[in-house]
């Protein structure tokens, strides 16, 4: 009885969607094209699938099975993928979808057994023949991908129906198996177990995995605006196929809906563009009072370009104008050259001296680093560091002429003088501040000296047994501890040396060019009847451009700064150039020369001419709050008597203190290291400036521990005369 119904609901399913097919075929009409702007609709489906399984068999190809038939059931599952439709006239196109089926159904089947020998469940578990009631089921997990080409067909507007087939190819089959007894409820089999045949996981034997159906649908598109639309669809898939080689076949019966994404064609654009070409050729005409305009010829062309989907309509409108100019004389041009001296002294037709000018300036060394409140890392302070690959390229003499710089570069400097004086040994102090975590942290000490010296051995390949670690909490001589700036000056680590050489200066020379004069003036004058167009002034020497200067009006006295601009390096003269246009394109230009003389190091000692050597020294740094000299630096003031300074070198020393203090205070503290250093250099007194500035001035940035140790120092400057004889 069942099967028949199941019969009759199929063949009444089947004729109704062809009939509903046949009759909207017969409906349609329209044979127009589709819109020219659509190209095609694309988009995710989502249904859900009732699966219908045509069975009559009774077992599986070598299962074994006493289930005497199983019959057409229904199962549950789902069928989602994407889809692309594109048209060809707009009632009639092509469904592409690649999607994914869940087919899977429970077929179960009752069957009544009897004579079999069976066992109570409850004491005294006597064996017995009986009578039982059996389910057979088949559980199949079927799980496919397919493709389905179709025609669709599309009436009303909105409404189409679908013609086509499926290939499929299962990626999962496999079934489980059982026969369970479900009545009566108190026995089981001899082996103590309801169920028996059983098998679980199991692929589905002599399977036909492509399966061929064909299929009809409907659907029903509503728009949700720009072409978007989401469309409730109806399919039915009438299969070809055995799932395998006995008699079982699965339709399916699929409601859902699909989102359909149009994909537009740009249409052409056109857009219209105008070009005027316009041509003027001047000429001059001794016949004329007064400029004449005329056009000699016009022309009108038309050409179309497209890029992409835009179309380009441009019109050319070229129109040649001839301009009578009446003839006059070209501007008249005058140019005056002076120089200006350092003090503003005007110097008419200057000649030009390039003086080279040696300086020479030692740094002093602050064998200090500086360490963070209550660490050791040496990451954490002002160093620079390089690799070990890079030692060998580190040169002090291409260190910046910067004394803050020079002393983050202090490990660097150190590492390459120990390696250059293989006998020399160092002394690495580590040093608190004795308050809060740092109170009598010794071993805080140590492990910032210690840090000091990894970075010497590991990098610079130093032997250890050249360095010596000593440890303390203050320094021997601390800055005052009650403050701020003293606790973070006191948190370092102190490097001496056995060798002198080891912690000297860090001197650097260089030759700056100077100008005499420094300034050259430029005076054009320009005259014309009809109005200036432009001017310019070009300064050059073998036709490397020294300067220039442009302008539309009149112009003004030009200053051309020569040491800030490009210095000329040759002897020979350099043309100057002034050239104008006036309104009427009319040209003139006038070069005028200034002599040059080129005074080099060398020529100025093979000459009998006055030179100038110039050396600065910051050697000296005093300790906190102190400005006696130690033997080092009396030793260094003594080298600089006796190398540097002559009978005629003329002496300025400048004294500096930190931000510690009062101004009053400070001012007095570097009058007196001030003349300290005057008393050692004992030069004439006529020919030394002392000049303290304490406080008032901070030569470096005192907000660093190490720019307030620099600050407690004398620059000396020396200026001597050297006259060949």
């Amino acid at each position: 009885m069942r099967l028949y119904k199941i019969e009759i609901f199929k063949n009444l399913l089947i004729y109704k969607l062809v009939l509903i097919f046949s009759f909207f075929v017969l409906l349609s009409k329209e044979t127009t094209k589709p819109e020219d702007s659509l190209l095609f609709h694309f988009g995710p489906f989502i249904n859900y699938s009732l699966n219908i399984h045509l069975a009559d068999f009774n077992k599986l190809p070598g299962v074994p099975n006493c289930c005497p038939r199983f019959r057409t059931t229904f199962g549950s599952g789902y069928s989602v993928g994407a889809f692309l439709d594109i048209p060809f006239r707009r009632d009639l196109g092509i469904d592409l979808r690649l999607g994914f089926s869940d087919l899977g159904a429970n077929l179960i089947e009752e069957q009544n057994i009897g004579n079999i020998r069976l066992k109570e469940t409850s004491p005294p578990y006597n064996t017995f023949t009986g009578n039982i009631t059996v389910e057979h089921l088949i559980k199949a997990n079927l799980l496919q991908i397919g493709i389905e080409p179709a025609i669709y067909f599309t009436f009303f507007g909105n409404l189409r129906s679908y013609m086509g087939f499926k290939l499929g190819y299962f990626l999962k089959n496999q079934f489980d198996q059982s026969e369970k007894i479900i009545s009566p409820g108190n026995v089981v089999f001899l082996d103590d177990r309801i169920i028996r045949n059983d098998i679980y996981n199991q692929d589905i034997p002599e399977i036909n995995k492509l399966q061929i159906s064909g299929l009809l649908g409907i659907s029903f598109d509503l728009p949700l605006g720009r072409g978007l639309m989401i469309a409730p669809e109806i399919r039915y898939y009438l299969p070809f196929t055995k799932v395998t080689s006995v008699d079982w076949r699965i339709a399916s019966l699929n409601i859902g809906a699909s989102l359909r994404i149009p994909v537009f064609r740009k249409r052409d654009e056109t857009r219209f563009d105008t070009i005027y070409v316009r041509d003027t050729v001047s000429i001059f005409d001794d016949k004329i009072l007064f400029p004449e305009v005329s056009m000699i010829d016009y022309k009108i062309t038309e050409f179309t370009s497209k890029k992409g989907n835009i179309i380009t309509i441009t019109t050319k409108y070229t129109e040649k104008y001839e301009r009578k100019i009446p003839k006059l004389e070209p501007p008249s041009l005058a140019l005056t050259i002076f120089g200006k001296k350092r003090n503003n002294e005007i110097i008419p037709e200057p000649i030009m001296e390039i003086e080279e000018i040696e300086t020479t300036e030692e740094f002093p060394l602050l064998p200090y680093v500086y360490f963070k409140r209550g660490s050791a890392e040496l990451d954490n302070t002002s160093m620079k560091f390089i690799s070990t690959n890079d030692r060998n390229k580190f040169n002090e003499q291409n260190l910046r002429w910067d004394v803050i710089e020079i002393y983050k570069d202090l490990l660097n400097i150190l590492g390459k003088r120990l390696s250059a004086y293989e006998n020399a040994k160092i002394i690495i102090k580590g040093c608190n501040n004795n308050t809060n975590e740092e109170e009598n942290n010794l071993a805080l000490s140590r492990n910032r000296a210690e840090s000091v010296r990894d970075y010497l051995v590991n990098v610079w390949q130093i032997t250890p047994s050249r360095i010596q670690i000593e440890t303390s909490n203050l320094p021997e001589i601390p800055t005052n501890n009650l403050l701020e700036d003293g606790k973070e000056e006191n948190q370092r680590v102190e490097i001496s040396s056995d060798d002198e050489m080891i912690l000297q200066p860090v001197r650097l020379s260089e030759i700056i060019k100077k100008s005499n004069p420094p300034i050259i003036g430029l005076i054009p004058i320009i005259n014309t009847k009809i109005g200036l167009k432009g001017w310019q002034v070009i300064a050059e020497q073998e036709n490397t451009r020294l300067v220039s200067f442009t302008g539309s009006a009149a112009p003004d006295t030009l200053l051309w700064d020569v040491e800030n601009n490009v210095i000329p390096r040759l002897e020979t003269p350099i043309k100057i150039s002034l050239s104008a246009e006036d309104i009427f394109e009319q040209k003139n230009s006038i070069d005028k020369e200034i002599r040059i003389s080129q005074k080099t190091i060398q020529t100025k000692r093979e000459i009998i001419k006055n030179d100038t050597i110039f050396n600065k020294f910051s050697l000296i740094l005093f300790d906190f709050d102190k400005f006696e000299l130690n033997e080092a630096q009396k030793k260094i003031l003594n080298n600089i008597k006796r190398n540097y300074i002559t009978q005629n070198s003329i002496v300025r020393i400048k004294g500096y203190a930190d931000r510690i203090g009062t101004s009053e205070y400070n001012k007095e503290l570097s009058r007196k290291r001030c003349e300290q250093v005057a008393n050692i250099l004992n030069h004439n007194p006529d020919f030394v400036k002392i000049e303290p500035f304490g406080s008032d001035i901070l030569i470096y940035n005192n907000n660093l521990p190490f720019g307030r140790s620099y600050s407690r120092t004398v620059q000396i400057s020396i200026e001597t005369p050297v006259v060949n004889k």
